[in-house]
């Protein structure tokens, strides 16, 4: 009779004493996880038999090795029997043999190491350590192979025990595999949870962010309007007055002649009304431009900023930064030495405005960056070059430098390293605004080794300049003009408005959505009206609603202007009605521009 007919006898005999005992016979059967009958059949004595008996070392008889093979197989668990010295499989049930794809002949011959896979000797080795030195050993998943060659995950617990032949170890195993997998999804589906809260928390800042400069906005446009325009009339008088000092100077020399005119021209010559004329001119610009740079950034923050076409055009980069350093050199060079490697040759189609905010932001994290007090020794460098397909601009400093964990954060909105705790804006802005030229901005840096900052943007942006008339539409003043009636609450702002459109229109205006009403109901003969959108009491919206009871005539001539946050009133308005819209800061060529517009309109009936 073969071992395979002995032990289906067995398992027949242990079957039938079961069904005896579910009829109320006595025998009860093992439960599948208790170890402790096992071993106590496994070797000829215990350690309890060994202390009380010490003399009594006899061989297992036959009917308790036979009992102890079939309580083996009737255990649902893989079940291997270990010499702890060799570490060599002595037997297993017939679960083992199923669970790990071996015959019962081949596992017998077999270490316990060759059962886990690849990789996993330093973790046997450490279990069968455990056992050695303290008898248990439990594992909830270490990754065992199946003869086939196939992984699954198991828990094993084992148990150590003295013999005659030597310390064994009953080893369970049990698949786990499903439960492995199902605990690795939980953990990715948690992780995919807290990057989605992470991602929430980081929409929630820009929510309040973009609501914050939304409730700010108005405020700060309206007086950012009639900044803008005053500046462009202050460069208009002065190009009028070098116009005027040009032709004063030659016809005053052509009248005077001999002594008169030497003296005359020393006079002259005294006063340097090229120089005056031209620092005139450039320190205009700059006001323009900072302002500009303020009113640009509150549209970033209101909007996280997408680029207006309008505002695209073909730029050099190489102009970028010039106007970039020409704006912040005397700063930084109170820090560092500014120097500047231009070899960029290409133009690509951006938004310059944005690109020089980009320049502007990098100099000045730059020269925060530099250890004040030291500018002989510190070094601020600015380089542009080109590759097959892109631009690419370099800022290098000699500063302190930035941790390579916080590489990636600095990036991220509100996140900043400046002690006297700035917004956390600047590079977050840079990058925004480089993404949306089709770009990448990275930064190499150690502490103590200052930074780079690289930004390189694809000649083909995916932008596209627009044209000349659409960018910078051209007025002409019509004979006798418009008459325009300007309403807005600001009196500065309506000041300007005012000092701007005079020059070329026949202009009212009305301090207050009230008195603007007033005056239309009085006067309903205009051929623009320039109103602003929000307003205490009377706004923009009421006002267009009171057009179709007083002039109706007069809705295709309304032009509104806004500073910032609009009311689900206006909102709904301007997306049901062709009415025109001015963000402010207005300057003073797209507010006229837009006067000839309307008034060239077809009036409503």
């Amino acid at each position: 009779m073969n071992a395979r007919s002995r032990r289906e006898r067995l398992t027949g005999r242990v079957s039938e004493r079961r069904r005896r005992a579910g009829a109320g016979g006595l025998v009860q059967e093992p439960r599948a996880a208790s170890v402790a009958p096992a071993l106590e059949l496994v070797e000829p004595i215990t350690m309890r038999s060994r202390e009380r008996h010490p003399a009594r070392l006899r061989p297992v008889p036959s009917s308790e090795a036979s009992a102890y093979e079939t309580l083996l197989q009737t255990i649902d668990d893989a079940v291997l029997v270990v010499d702890l010295a060799s570490g060599r499989l002595l037997r297993g049930n017939d679960a083992a043999w199923e669970l790990l794809g071996y015959e019962p002949n081949a596992l017998g011959v077999r270490g316990l190491r060759s059962l886990f896979a690849p990789g996993q000797t330093a973790s046997v080795d450490a279990l069968l350590a455990e056992l050695r030195l303290t008898g248990s050993a439990q594992r909830p998943e270490l990754l065992l192979q199946r003869a086939d060659g196939t992984c699954f995950w198991g828990e094993l617990r084992g148990r150590a025990h003295p013999s005659l032949a030597g310390r064994r170890c009953l080893l369970l195993i049990r698949d786990v595999s499903v439960a492995v997998e199902r605990e690795r999804e939980l953990r990715r589906l948690r992780a995919e949870l807290d990057a989605a809260n992470a991602h929430m928390q980081h929409t929630n800042k820009l929510v309040a962010l973009g609501q914050l400069a939304a409730g700010v906005a108005h405020e700060l446009n309206n007086p950012a309007s009639y900044v803008l325009m005053n500046l462009d009339e202050i460069r208009g008088v002065l190009e009028r007055a070098q116009v005027a000092h040009k032709t004063l100077r030659t016809s005053l020399l052509a009248w005077l002649d001999g002594e008169q005119r030497e003296r005359a021209e020393e006079c002259l010559s005294a006063f340097p009304a090229h120089r005056v004329f031209h620092e005139g001119h450039e320190l205009v610009a700059e006001c323009i431009d900072g302002v500009q740079r303020i009113t640009s950034l509150v549209k970033d923050l209101r909007g996280f900023a997408r680029i207006d076409e309008r505002d695209v055009s073909l730029i050099s980069l190489n102009d970028v930064v010039r106007t970039a350093c020409k704006m912040v050199g005397s700063h930084l060079r109170q820090r560092a030495h500014l120097r500047t490697e231009l070899g960029s040759t290409r133009q690509l189609a951006a938004d310059r405005r944005r690109l020089v905010q980009v320049v502007t932001n990098l100099l000045m994290n730059a020269g925060q960056a530099v250890e004040g007090g030291k500018a002989e020794e510190q070094v601020i460098e600015v380089t542009t070059f080109d590759t097959a397909d892109s631009v690419v601009l370099r800022v290098r400093d000699t500063g302190s430098g930035i941790p390579e964990e916080l590489h990636r954060e600095i990036f991220e909105p509100f996140f900043t390293t400046k002690r006297d705790g700035g917004t956390g804006l600047g590079l977050s802005v840079i990058s925004d605004i480089v993404r949306q030229h089709s770009g990448t901005v990275s930064v190499q840096s150690l502490p103590g080794e200052g930074a780079t900052f690289e930004v390189t943007i694809p000649f083909e942006t995916g932008l596209h300049p627009a044209g000349p008339e659409a960018h910078r539409p051209p007025v002409a003043a019509a004979p006798g003009g418009a008459r325009v009636l300007v309403i807005d609450d600001e009196p500065h702002l309506v000041r300007a408005y005012q000092r701007v459109l005079s020059r070329h229109h026949h202009v009212t205006v009305a301090t207050g959505g009230a008195a603007g009403l007033a005056l239309i109901e009085k006067d309903p003969d205009y051929d623009a009206i320039l109103c602003d959108l929000t307003m205490p009491d009377v706004d923009g919206v009421r006002i267009y609603r009171c057009l179709d009871r007083i002039a109706p005539h007069l809705k295709s001539r309304v032009i509104f202007s806004s500073g910032g946050a609009c009311s689900r009133r206006a909102e709904e308005l301007l997306s049901s009605a062709d009415v025109p819209l001015l963000e402010k800061p207005v300057d003073s060529a797209k507010l006229l521009a837009a006067i000839e517009r309307v008034r060239g309109a077809p009036r409503s009936r």
